[in-house]
Formats: C-alpha cells, sequence, structure tokens
C-alpha cells in the first residue's frame, strides 16, 4: 500500500525524515501513544459510481521514529480495512480506543491492541450522509457530525438515540467541553454551537425516546466562513494548552480563533494561517492551563506550528509561526488534512490528492544556525 520516496527538501527549524506515497488519498492521522501506533486513514470517491472506499494502515510508532525502519516499508494494510467504507475521522475514545467516522455514515469503534491489530468492538449507523466527526460524550455515548448539517447521538450498541439538523449543509466538526455536560459542532454555515447534554440525554443517560423536538442550541458564535475544527481543553490527548472554558476554532477562510465560552459574542483573539484551519492538534509537552502550542493543518498552507498564550493581550494572544516551523508546503498542490504529533518533537502530517505521508523531526540547532 505504501512507497518509501526519498526525502526531499525541508525548512529551517522542521525536516523531512521521511515520506511514504500511499494507493489512496491520505485523509485522517491518529497517534495511539498507548498503543505504540500510528494510524493512517484513507478514502477515495469513484464519481462514476458515486461510491466512497478507504483503507486503513497503521505502524508502530518506534519504526516510525527510526529513519532506518522507513526502509521496510513500516506502514502496512491492517487486515479487514482495505477497500472499505472510507475513513473520513479518527478520534481517541480512550487511551486504546478509536472511533472512525465513515464515509458511508457509520461510526466503527476498535480496540488498538498493538501497533498491528485493530479489533472491531461496535458498528454504529448514525445516518445515511458521511459522518466527518464522532467523539464520547457519555458512557458508550457518542455525539457524530454529518455531510448536510445533522448531528447525531448514538450508542454504541447500535442504537441513534436523537438526530436534528444541527447546521445548515455541512456538520464539519465537534468536541465536548471538559465538564462533560456542554459539546460544540461548527458547520459551513459559519455557526459554532454549543449543545447542552442534558438537554439530549447524552452525559446523564439514554436519551427520551419519546421527545422528537429537536433542540436549541445552548449558545451560537456566527465566523464570516465555514467552521471546520474546534479543539476543547484536554481533547485529543492534550493535557492542557486551553483554559477550560476556552475554544480553539479553525475556519475555511484561514483562520484560527480563541474563544470564549462564557462570552460568545466575538473570539477573544484570531489569527490568520494562510490556509484553511482543517484540523488543530495539541503539541506533545502542551500542560499550562492557558498557554500552548498547536499544530494545524492548513490545507494548501501547509502545516502551521500555533501558540496560544491568553494570558497575553490583543495580537500577542495567537502567534502564527513563521516560515521556519511551516512544514509540509514544498508543492503547490500540496493539501495538508490531518497532523499527528509524536514524541521527541516530531509531527507525521498527511496531504490529500498526492497521496503522501510525512514524517518532520526538529532540524538540529548547527544546521539551522548554519542555514541561518
Amino acid at each position: 500500500f505504501c512507497t518509501l520516496l526519498a526525502g526531499r527538501g525541508s525548512v529551517p527549524a522542521m525536516e523531512l525524515e521521511g515520506l511514504l506515497r500511499t494507493e489512496l488519498h491520505c485523509n485522517a492521522l491518529l497517534h495511539v501513544p498507548a498503543a505504540g501506533a500510528l494510524l493512517c486513514g484513507m478514502y477515495e470517491h469513484n464519481a462514476g459510481e458515486n461510491k466512497r472506499f478507504g483503507a486503513v494502515t497503521m505502524a508502530p510508532t518506534a519504526a516510525v521514529l527510526d529513519e532506518k525502519a522507513w526502509t521496510k516499508a513500516a506502514f502496512e494494510p491492517v487486515a479487514g480495512a482495505t477497500h472499505v467504507e472510507g475513513v473520513f475521522d479518527m478520534r481517541l475514545l480512550n487511551p486504546t480506543t478509536v472511533a472512525m467516522g465513515r464515509t458511508d455514515g457509520s461510526v466503527t469503534v476498535l480496540s488498538v491492541e498493538s501497533p498491528s491489530v485493530l479489533t472491531p468492538l461496535a458498528s454504529v449507523k448514525a445516518s445515511d450522509e458521511m459522518v466527518t466527526t464522532a467523539f464520547a460524550v457519555g458512557n458508550n455515548t457518542l455525539l457524530t457530525t454529518h455531510h448536510k448539517g445533522a448531528v447525531s447521538l448514538v450508542h454504541t450498541e447500535g442504537m441513534v438515540l436523537k438526530q436534528w439538523a444541527a447546521h445548515d449543509f455541512d456538520a464539519w466538526t465537534g468536541d465536548v467541553m471538559p465538564s462533560g455536560a456542554v459539546a460544540c459542532t461548527g458547520g459551513d454555515d459559519g455557526k459554532l454551537k454549543l449543545w447542552d447534554l442534558r438537554q439530549l440525554g447524552g452525559s446523564a443517560g439514554a436519551a427520551d425516546d419519546d421527545d422528537d423536538e429537536a433542540p436549541t442550541a445552548a449558545a451560537t458564535t456566527r465566523f464570516d466562513c465555514g467552521v471546520v475544527s474546534v479543539l476543547a481543553h484536554g481533547s485529543h490527548g492534550g493535557a492542557g494548552g486551553l483554559a477550560e472554558h476556552h475554544l480553539l476554532v479553525g475556519t475555511y477562510d484561514e483562520q484560527v480563533a480563541l474563544l470564549d465560552t462564557r462570552a460568545m459574542k466575538r473570539p477573544v483573539a484570531s489569527a490568520s494561517l494562510g490556509g484553511g484551519a482543517w484540523r488543530i492538534r495539541p503539541l506533545a509537552g502542551t500542560a499550562a492551563p492557558s498557554r500552548g502550542n498547536f499544530a494545524v493543518a492548513a490545507m494548501h498552507g501547509g502545516a502551521i506550528e500555533v501558540t496560544v498564550d491568553a494570558t497575553k493581550d490583543g495580537d500577542d494572544i495567537i502567534t502564527v509561526a513563521d516560515d521556519e516551523r511551516r512544514f509540509h508546503c514544498h508543492k503547490d498542490d500540496v493539501l495538508v488534512y490531518d497532523v499527528a504529533p509524536l514524541p521527541d518533537g516530531r509531527v507525521a502530517s498527511v496531504s490529500f490528492y498526492d497521496n503522501e505521508l510525512c514524517v518532520w523531526k526538529p532540524k538540529a540547532a548547527s544546521d539551522a544556525a548554519q542555514d541561518g
């Protein structure tokens, strides 16, 4: 499934350690530290047959961090996960359990037992429309966002507890606040919405089967363009970096914004990235409650490091790295859709149409100084 290519190009502070060419378009990455594994999810659309299909490959983290191991084609197809429904998104539910949002409207929950074994635990048909993300909001309960704007509350035993039209057009993203009582979703309508999970039944148990009324958003912030990514405190395995009342929001119009859920009329701060902020991940070592570093998959803008410091004011709150911390942007047709922070300061990234999976490492200080 993967062909090794020679390392090519670098930027001053991050250099390309290895590059794999995958058979299908790369769309999602997930590092599972507890299992020592890096997963790559892929999907393609056959326009003639109007079908989407995909695959999952997985590699040991140790092999990804070993330059010599790249020559051994460390990434291999996962048994039973080849040419299945496309994988649009992957999220950790707990240290070794993954939720995969599928292009056929289903969510697959898997246990990552080792860097070579994925064990299916559950599969739920959440909608007829593609699942754009799925994340835990309670015991065995997930919230899913969908193509065409629906949001679903589902139980992993196979039940759709509630579904409603949450957004106009596509609903792209979502997360849950640290309290576990509030979830947020974002969509192509430019809206970031908060939902009281107690109203839905998500944090308290099963939803009320007799209640068919669509819930009302607890609060809404309108952005100038579609909301495509959102990150809450403690999400994606991050230890901190955001205060519990803050959200980091990415939009199609190349903006990343810090939003205070206590006063949602307008963002606290925002900054331009040079590409749509498709996904946001906390970088390893981010631990301070209001200060942290994040990697952003910024589509045609490559992958970018962003620093958020809510203890500062105005334009100093969000700092977008200059070119020395911008990587995977070596070609005009790059479209970076995901990033995965790895140990030792490394970052993996995937670009969609050119089927590239890259691992980047910090450039040695002596080399960077010499380049400068």
